[in-house]
């Protein structure tokens, strides 16, 4: 679908694992934008138990609601001691071949992998989840279960921005200075995907939020949560949704002129813009489906698990 989406365009995207220390996906906007749709798929259990457990702990970072919760996760590696940068992001090359359940390798000088946000979704989503029969399974993330939901919702939402997922050698585009259309100020490549392209789809995420989710299909939410409902371990649908991204990230790259690394690139075409504004909807999009898939299965677990029209 993302060759239909992406024609030949000035620039493609990277992403490096080092690149989530200075940049989130899709910023404070785009995460309200998917919670927001996520929040409105919610049954009505699911959503009182969700509301509930959130207001257990006062929140001075995001804010109480649900949608601003999702911005938490971004906001706490900045204003606490905890090292979680690193659980933004899963840099798998983009000629990776392997499993997409568990954290890619890296070897670079010094460094000590802590996680990566596949393996913190599959990790507090057990945390939440109902404890398993075996104790040797039982997961404790050390947070409690309000900040445990808030980096659950965040992490998922980061897995489908294709760039978290992928890497192209160029510190997630951090190092890729770019020439933004349509009258945006031109900033990093990473920075373009993260917020620009969000921003050029209008600056009120309950509004952006009521649109996209009026374009999602009975149909279309089904084919999007097939994985969860057909297999009860986690990890296939936590795999599947990566690899997923991965390759839209992959098709991206094809398009791109510049060769690995840290090259300087061209101003970006109108018609770059608009396929990567209508990528942006559909992931955003997918992410709040999927969201309130996976938080109906944990906190309304007796209904047939599908999402709230």
């Amino acid at each position: 679908m993302l060759g239909q989406i992406f024609r030949p365009a000035v620039v493609a995207c990277a992403v490096s694992l080092l690149c989530a220390t200075r940049a989130a996906a899709w910023g404070s906007l785009g995460h309200s934008i998917s919670a927001a749709i996520a929040y409105g798929r919610l049954t009505p259990t699911a959503k009182a138990r969700v509301d509930r457990l959130l207001s257990q702990e006062k929140d001075e970072i995001a804010g109480p609601s649900f949608v601003t919760s999702s911005i938490w996760a971004d906001r706490f590696r900045f204003e606490s001691e905890f090292e979680t940068s690193q659980w933004h992001v899963a840099s798998y090359p983009l000629s990776w071949q392997g499993d997409f359940s568990s954290c890619p390798p890296f070897t670079g000088p010094g460094y000590v992998l802590s996680g990566c946000v596949v393996s913190k979704v599959f990790e507090f989503h057990r945390q939440l989840s109902p404890p398993p029969k075996d104790p040797r399974l039982i997961v404790s993330t050390g947070f409690s279960d309000p900040a445990t939901l808030k980096f659950l919702v965040h992490f998922i939402q980061d897995i489908h921005q294709p760039l978290h997922v992928s890497d192209n050698n160029d510190f997630n585009g951090n190092c890729v200075q770019i020439k933004s259309p349509r009258d945006l100020p031109d900033t990093n490549l990473h920075a373009y995907w993260d917020v620009s392209v969000v921003r050029s789809l209008g600056s009120d995420p309950t509004e952006i939020a009521a649109r996209l989710s009026a374009n999602i299909g009975a149909a279309e939410a089904d084919a999007w949560t097939t994985e969860a409902r057909t297999s009860a371990d986690a990890k296939s649908w936590i795999s599947a949704w990566t690899r997923e991204s991965h390759g839209l990230a992959v098709q991206v790259y094809g398009r791109m002129s510049n060769k690995p690394g840290c090259q300087p690139s061209g101003e970006l075409s109108a018609d770059y813009a608009s396929a990567a504004q209508r990528l942006t909807e559909l992931q955003l999009q997918k992410s709040g489906v999927r969201v309130a898939f996976v938080l109906n299965r944990l906190f309304d677990p007796p209904r047939r698990i599908r999402a709230a029209q």
